[in-house]
């Protein structure tokens, strides 16, 4: 759990969880949870430059001010920001606007989320929120939530639509494993690489993939 810390988008208080500026750390089995900030980035705050690897992570239940309730990302001209999240659950978070993932450059600055559920974000406007001039790529993922798009752009590929509910386990109790007859097993990424550890094609979310078994 977290408050936030000082000097990020002029403000106090942003980056609840994860800070990660300018840099391209490996992240893996991450439950970030619980964090709230007045500003920005409840969960993680992506900041110039960093392009980062998430991998089998749960965001949720944090919450941001104005936008970027679950995850921030912002470039800027002088730098690249491109984390990348890979069968990671996003899910019941907060903000205003962009309460799962907001996204915000005048540069480079495209997120990548391949094999990821979003869903079940609380947000006063919109739930994936983009503008300047970035881009937000979905492939083989779960979109529930709604998405705005105000300059730039948000991509959809091989991507559900919002219409299949999840089937958690328990979400109530934070066990977001998936019940039989869920639209995420199976429904990740073909490549072999991507395969569970039973050798079965991906599944979506955070216990999904070649690392999900944890």
């Amino acid at each position: 759990n977290g408050t936030g810390s000082s000097g990020y988008f002029g403000g106090s208080g942003s980056g609840g969880g994860i800070i990660v500026d300018n840099s391209s750390p490996t992240i893996k089995y991450c439950v970030i949870k619980n964090n709230v900030v007045n500003t920005h980035g409840g969960g993680i705050l992506c900041y110039y430059g960093a392009s980062p690897s998430f991998y089998n992570c749960v965001i949720s239940q944090n919450s941001a001010g104005p936008d970027g309730g679950g995850i921030m990302i912002q470039g800027n001209s002088a730098y690249t920001t491109e984390p990348k999240f890979y069968n990671v659950l996003i899910t019941n978070n907060y903000a205003d606007t962009g309460s799962a993932t907001s996204c915000y450059g005048i540069g480079y600055t495209r997120p990548y989320f391949e094999n990821t559920v979003i869903e079940g974000n609380i947000c006063t406007s919109r739930c994936i929120y983009t503008w300047g001039s970035t881009s937000q790529i979905f492939y083989n993922s779960i979109i529930a939530d709604s998405y705005y798009i105000y300059g730039g752009s948000i991509s959809f590929s091989y991507t559900n639509d919002g219409s299949s509910d999840p089937l958690f386990v328990d979400p109530e109790n934070n066990d977001f494993h998936l019940q039989p007859g869920s639209p995420c097993i199976d429904a990740g990424d073909p490549i072999p690489e991507y395969n569970d550890t039973d050798g079965t094609r991906n599944d979506m979310g955070a216990y999904g993939g070649p690392n999900g078994d944890w």
